[in-house]
C-alpha cells in the first residue's frame, strides 16, 4: 500500500496547480481502516508540505459508517499498524485506541451505493474495496463507466482483493484504464476519444456480433446527431448520448447526476423553465439561444426538452437536446453596439451568479466538514463525561469508606474517653500511694495518697522518676526500676521516713494485653500493717538507712 501511494502521489503532484486539493474516494470503507491508512500515509508522504487532502469514504451500511466515523479500535490494532504511526496518529482510549483528530478531519464518511447513487467527480484516486465483479453485465459496464467518469485525466484506480474480472470484461477494463502495476492492481485513467457511458448506456464501439445496419446507426448518431441526455421527471440523468462534455461542468461538493448540477451555469438558468413547459403541455419546449464558454471559446446553444410517450406523468422521461446554433450576421450601427453591450452585461451577470453558486457549494462542503467535526467532538466529550462519571463514583466510594472510618474513630475515641474517666475516678478513690512509671522512666499517673509521700504536684506528670528519691530515701530507685523492666521480675525495697515509720516499696512490671512491658507500678505500704507485708516471692533490697536503723 505504501509503495502504491508513493507512486500515486508522485503522479498526482506532477504538473499540479498549487493549492489544488488531493481528492480520494474509498468505496466500501467498512469500519474505516482503509481511509484512515490512506490519510496517515499521505500525511507522512507529504511531510511538511501543506497540501489540502479530501478523502471521501463510503459504504452501503450506515452502521459501518457510524463505527468508522468514531475511529475507535481495539488494542489488537497495534499489531497491524507501524509503531511510528501508532505513536503519532493514535491516542489511548478506554476501548483501545482512537484515531487522532488531524486524521479524522481529512475523512468524510457517507452512506453510498455505487450501483444506485451517482459517483463523485474530479478524483485523483479511487480505492475500491467492494467485491466488484467485472463481467459483461450491464451493471458491470455502468460501474466501469462511473469509475472512469469520477476520475480526472491523471487519476488512478486501485482495485481491492475482493474485485475480480472475467476474461470477457478485461477488454472493457483496458479500454478505460492503463495498467500501472498489475501486482498492486493499480490502473491509471485512459482518456476515451468516444463518449463514456454513465447510467446504463452501452458504448458506441463496434461489437463483433453487431449487424451492419446497427453499426451504421451508431456511427451516424455519434458523428452527426446533437448531444442528448435522457432524464427523468426530477432531471436526474439516466443516459448520455453523444459528446455532452462540452456543456457539462460538474460543481464542487457532493457528487450528483442531476442535470442542473452538471451543466454550465448559463444553461442551468434556462432549462428548468423549458422542463416545466414540456411537463405541462406534453410537447417539446425550447430555451432561448444561450452563449456558452467552453475551452476558451463561446458557442451559441439552444436546449430543447422533448417528452417521451408511453409512460405515466410521474414516470415520464425526457430527452434534453443540446443544439449548437450558428449566429446570424450581426447588424451594424447602434443596434449592434447595444446588443454587444447587453451581451457583455449578461455575461458578467452570469459569471457573478456562477461565482455565487460555487461559493454556496463551498460553504455547504465546509458546513458538512464542520458537522463531522462536531460529531467527533461530541464523541470525545461523551468519552470524557464517562471518565468523569467513573471518577465521581470512585470518589463517592472513597468518601463512604472515610465516613465509616471516621465513625469507627469517633466510637473508639468515646470508649477511650470513658475508660480514661473510669481510670481517673479509680485513681482518685484509691487510698494507697501508687505511681505509674513508663519505659522512659518518667512519671505517668499517681494517686492522691502518693502526692504527700513523694512530694508530688499534679503538674509533675511527665517528670523523671529520679525526683521520687529524696523524700523517703530511695536512693537506688532508678537502677532498680530499670532492672525490673529488663528482667520483668518484681522487686521490693524498704526505707524509713523521717518520722520513723518503715515503708516497703513494691515495684511490679506493667504488662499490656499482648504481654509486653510498658513500664512499672510503684506501690508504697507501711511494714507495721500486716495486711501490707512485703511480697514473699519478690526480691528485697534494704536501703542503707534502714539497715543502719536495724
Amino acid at each position: 500500500m505504501v509503495e502504491t501511494i508513493e507512486r500515486v502521489v508522485q503522479g498526482v503532484l506532477q504538473g499540479r496547480e498549487p493549492g489544488a486539493p488531493i481528492r480520494v474516494w474509498v468505496l466500501g470503507c467498512a469500519t474505516g481502516e482503509d481511509p484512515y491508512s490512506l490519510a496517515m500515509t499521505l500525511l507522512e508522504r507529504l511531510g511538511e508540505v501543506s497540501w489540502p487532502i479530501q478523502i471521501f469514504a463510503t459504504d452501503p451500511s450506515q452502521a459501518a459508517i457510524e463505527r468508522a466515523r468514531a475511529g475507535i479500535y481495539p488494542e489488537s490494532i497495534a499489531r497491524s499498524v507501524l509503531p511510528r504511526q501508532l505513536e503519532r496518529f493514535f491516542h489511548p482510549h478506554e476501548r483501545g485506541y482512537r484515531i487522532a483528530k488531524e486524521v479524522r478531519d481529512l475523512c468524510v464518511f457517507a452512506r453510498h451505493d455505487i450501483t444506485q447513487d451517482a459517483p463523485f467527480s474530479r478524483l485523483d484516486l479511487i480505492r475500491c474495496n467492494e467485491a466488484l465483479v467485472l463481467d459483461e453485465s450491464e451493471v458491470s459496464q455502468r460501474l466501469l463507466g462511473a469509475l472512469h467518469f469520477a476520475l480526472h485525466d491523471r487519476g488512478y484506480l486501485v482495485l481491492g482483493a475482493g474485485a475480480s474480472a472475467q476474461p470477457d470484461a478485461v477488454g472493457d477494463l483496458s479500454e478505460r484504464f492503463t495498467v500501472v502495476d498489475e501486482k498492486q492492481r493499480l490502473y491509471s485513467r485512459r482518456p476515451l476519444p468516444k463518449r463514456t457511458v454513465v447510467g446504463g448506456a452501452r458504448p458506441l464501439e463496434r461489437r463483433v456480433d453487431e449487424a451492419p445496419v446497427n453499426q451504421a446507426d451508431r456511427i451516424l448518431i455519434a458523428r452527426y446527431a446533437p448531444p442528448v441526455v435522457l432524464v427523468d421527471d426530477q432531471l436526474d440523468i439516466r443516459e448520455f448520448r453523444g459528446r455532452t462534455g462540452t456543456y457539462f461542468d460538474p460543481h464542487a461538493g457532493e457528487a450528483s447526476l442531476n442535470l442542473l448540477k452538471m451543466v454550465r451555469g448559463q444553461l442551468a438558468e434556462s432549462i428548468p423553465a423549458a422542463m416545466e413547459q414540456a411537463r405541462e403541455t406534453g410537447a417539446p419546449a425550447r430555451t432561448p439561444v444561450l452563449s456558452v464558454e467552453t475551452a476558451g471559446e463561446r458557442r451559441d446553444v439552444a436546449v430543447e426538452v422533448i417528452p417521451l410517450d408511453r409512460a405515466p406523468a410521474d414516470a415520464r422521461q425526457y430527452l434534453v437536446v443540446f443544439e449548437e446554433v450558428t449566429p446570424p450576421a450581426e447588424a451594424s450601427g447602434k443596434g449592434s453596439a447595444n446588443e454587444l453591450e447587453l451581451r457583455q452585461e449578461l455575461g458578467r451577470s452570469r459569471e457573478y451568479l456562477r461565482s455565487v453558486m460555487e461559493e454556496h457549494e463551498a460553504t455547504s462542503l465546509e458546513l458538512h466538514c464542520a458537522n463531522e467535526e462536531i460529531l467527533a467532538s461530541n464523541d470525545e466529550l461523551q468519552s470524557v463525561n464517562e471518565q468523569l462519571q467513573a471518577a465521581h463514583e470512585e470518589l463517592q466510594s472513597t468518601n463512604e469508606e472515610l465516613a465509616s472510618i471516621n465513625d469507627d474513630l469517633v466510637r473508639r475515641n468515646a470508649e477511650l474517653s470513658r475508660s480514661n474517666r473510669d481510670l481517673q475516678t479509680a485513681l482518685l478513690n484509691v487510698d494507697a500511694p501508687i505511681v505509674f512509671v513508663g519505659r522512659d522512666l518518667r512519671i505517668r499517673r499517681f494517686t492522691p495518697a502518693a502526692q504527700s509521700l513523694f512530694d508530688l504536684a499534679p503538674e509533675d506528670a511527665g517528670r523523671p522518676v529520679a525526683s521520687l528519691g529524696p523524700p523517703l530515701g530511695f536512693r537506688e530507685l532508678v537502677p532498680l526500676i530499670s532492672e525490673v523492666i529488663q528482667s520483668m521480675q518484681p522487686a521490693t525495697c524498704e526505707s524509713r521516713s523521717a518520722e520513723g515509720r518503715l515503708y516497703s516499696l513494691r515495684i511490679r512490671p506493667c504488662r499490656t494485653s499482648d504481654n509486653r512491658i510498658d513500664g512499672v507500678v510503684l506501690t508504697l505500704a507501711t511494714v507495721d500493717d500486716p495486711s501490707r507485708a512485703p511480697d514473699p516471692h519478690a526480691r528485697s533490697q534494704q536501703s542503707p538507712d534502714a539497715a543502719h536503723t536495724s
